[in-house]
C-alpha cells in the first residue's frame, strides 16, 4: 500500500484522501476483527458506553472531552456499538476521536481526518560531541559554528510516527498539516480504552506503510501502557513494526509487572522498545527496553539549568552515580547521575526531544518555553555532553551508545524555511512567527512528502530550513 499522496506544498486531493482512508480503514478493521475474539478486547469494547465519556468528581458528572463535540461523540459511540462490521466500527471510532478531542473545531483550518506523520530523529555523533570544546553558556554572542553543527549536520536515522491532521482550508482545499494540532492533543489522554486501542492499530498500520516506503529509516509507534495488560493482543498491535515507544495515557494507566513483561516480549519479537518521556514514575521504570527518550520539557529545564550554572561548574568532567532520595528529573545531574543509572543503566539508545535552542521560560504568565536566547544551543550542548558521558560510561562491554535528536528546532535569525515549507505554512494559516519558533520543532511530514524529505538525509533540508539568501 502506498502512503498518502501529498505534494511538496502539502496539497492533498479529495479523491486520493478518500481512497487512502478507505484502504487504511480496511486494514485497521481487519486487525480489529481478529482482536475482537480476544476477551480483553471484548471487555474494552463492552465497556465503551456513554458513561465512559464522563467522570464523577465531587458528586458532579463531568464530560471528559471537548464540550463542543459532546453530542457528536455520543452519536459516534452509539453507531460503533450498533455495527458488527469492523471496518464501519473503525470509521465511527475515527469520528468519535475527532469530536471527543475537538479536532473538528480546529482553527483556522478544520481537521477532516487524522493521519500519522513522520517526525524524524537525527543521529548525534557521540565521539564528536565529547571531543568538542564547548563555550560557556554565559559568554556573550551566539553559539559557535561547531556547536550548531553538532545538531544541524546530523543525518536522519530513525523516526517516530506522530498524530497530525489533514485540514480543510476556507477555500475548500485539503492540506497535510505538519504541525501539532495543539489543544485537542490533550484530550487524547482521556479517550476510552477501546478508542486508544483503535488508535494504536491505526498507528501500526501506517507504520508498515511508511516502513515500506522508507525502508532504511526504522519507524516507531506509540503503544499506550494502559493497553499492556495480561492477555492483551499486543502482537496484533505491533506486527510489522520495527520500533515501539511505551507511553502513559491518563485513562486506564497501568504500571508494574505486566508492562515490564510486555516490554520483554516485544523485544523478543524483534522490535526495539523505547520508554517515552522517561522519569522515575514511568510505567516501565524497571523494564529492560532498548532505550529511553527524554521529554521536551525535561530537556528545556536541563538547558535552563546549564545556562544559569556558575561558569566554574562547566564543563562537567564526570557524572558519578549518586544514591539520592527524591531525585528531581528536572535537574540534569539528578536525571543523569541518579535516575537513569539507578533504573536504566546500560540502555543502548538515548533520544532527546525538543529544540536545542530553547529552554524553560521563567516569565509567568506566558509560554512555557523560551526560544529567544541564542546561547540556549550552547547550554543544550553541555547537557548532551553530560548525558553522553553518563550513558556511555555504563554501556556493557561491546555495546555502543546510540544517541539521537528528534525533530527540528526554532529557526535562527539567518535562516528561512524553504519555498515548499513556506507554502505549507501559508496553506495551514499558521502565523510565520509561530512557525519559526516553537511550532518549528513539531513539524512532521506526511505521506509522499515524508518520503521526499527523508531522501534529503541531512537535518536542515529534512526540516525545511535554508540559510537566508543574500540581498
Amino acid at each position: 500500500m502506498p502512503v498518502l499522496s501529498v505534494d511538496p506544498k502539502g496539497g492533498v486531493t479529495k479523491e486520493n484522501l478518500d481512497a487512502y482512508i478507505r484502504v487504511r480503514r480496511e486494514a485497521v478493521g481487519e486487525r480489529v476483527g481478529r482482536s475482537l475474539e480476544n476477551p480483553v478486547v471484548r471487555g474494552w469494547f463492552e465497556a465503551l458506553v456513554e458513561d465512559d465519556l464522563y467522570e464523577v468528581k465531587d458528586g458532579e458528572r463531568k464530560y471528559l472531552g471537548d464540550a463542543s463535540g459532546e453530542a457528536e461523540t455520543k452519536a459516534a459511540l452509539a453507531n460503533a456499538k450498533a455495527t458488527s462490521n469492523p471496518v464501519e466500527m473503525v470509521a465511527f471510532l475515527e469520528e468519535l476521536i475527532l469530536c471527543f478531542c475537538g479536532f473538528h473545531v480546529m482553527r483556522p483550518c478544520k481537521a477532516v481526518c487524522i493521519v500519522n506523520a513522520v517526525h524524524f530523529q537525527f543521529r548525534v555523533d557521540v565521539d564528536l560531541l565529547l571531543s568538542t570544546e564547548i563555550s560557556l553558556p554565559s559568554a556573550e554572542g551566539t553559539p559557535t559554528a561547531a556547536e550548531r553543527a553538532l545538531f544541524d549536520e546530523a543525518p536522519v536515522a530513525l523516526a517516530e510516527l506522530l498524530l497530525r491532521c489533514v485540514v480543510e482550508t476556507g477555500e475548500g482545499l485539503f492540506v497535510a498539516s505538519p504541525f501539532s494540532p495543539g489543544m485537542p492533543m490533550g484530550k487524547l489522554l482521556k479517550l476510552p480504552l477501546f478508542a486508544q486501542f483503535v488508535m494504536v492499530l491505526t498507528n501500526a498500520v501506517e507504520a508498515v506503510y511508511y516502513q515500506e516506503a522508507i525502508p532504511a529509516c526504522p519507524m516507531a509507534i506509540n503503544l499506550y501502557a494502559s493497553l499492556l495488560v495480561e492477555n492483551a493482543p499486543v502482537e496484533e498491535m505491533t506486527i510489522g513494526v520495527k520500533c515501539v515507544e511505551v507511553m502513559e495515557m491518563t485513562k486506564g494507566a497501568k504500571r508494574g509487572a505486566e508492562v515490564d513483561g510486555w516490554v520483554k516480549k516485544i523485544r523478543d519479537g524483534g522490535a526495539k522498545v523505547f520508554l517515552d518521556d522517561f522519569d522515575a514514575k514511568h510505567p516501565g521504570l524497571e523494564s529492560k527496553p532498548n532505550g529511553i527518550k527524554v521529554s521536551v520539557f525535561a530537556n528545556a529545564f536541563h538547558t535552563l539549568q546549564a545556562y544559569k550554572n556558575d561558569p566554574a561548574l562547566l564543563p562537567i568532567a564526570d557524572v558519578p552515580f549518586v544514591e539520592k532520595e527524591g531525585a528531581n528529573p528536572m535537574n540534569y545531574m539528578d536525571y543523569y547521575g541518579t535516575i537513569v543509572p539507578k533504573h536504566q543503566a546500560g540502555v543502548e539508545y538515548l533520544i532527546m526531544e525538543g529544540s536545542e535552542n530553547c529552554m524553560k521560560a521563567e516569565v509567568t504568565p506566558g509560554p512555557p518555553l523560551n526560544f529567544a536566547e541564542p546561547r540556549a544551543t550552547t547550554a543544550t550542548a553541555h547537557v548532551y555532553k553530560v548525558a553522553a558521558m553518563s550513558l556511555r560510561a555504563r554501556q556493557p562491554e561491546g555495546q555502543e551508545l546510540k544517541m539521537y535528536h528528534q525533530g527540528g528546532r526554532a529557526l535562527y535569525a539567518d535562516e528561512d524555511f524553504d519555498e515548499d515549507a513556506i507554502a505549507v505554512i501559508a496553506a495551514t494559516g499558521k502565523a510565520m512567527p509561530a512557525a519559526r519558533a516553537g511550532d518549528a520543532g513539531t513539524m512532521a511530514w506526511m505521506g509522499d512528502e515524508a518520503v521526499r524529505r527523508e531522501s534529503m538525509k541531512s537535518r536542515l533540508p529534512v526540516c525545511g530550513v535554508v540559510v537566508k539568501k543574500a540581498l
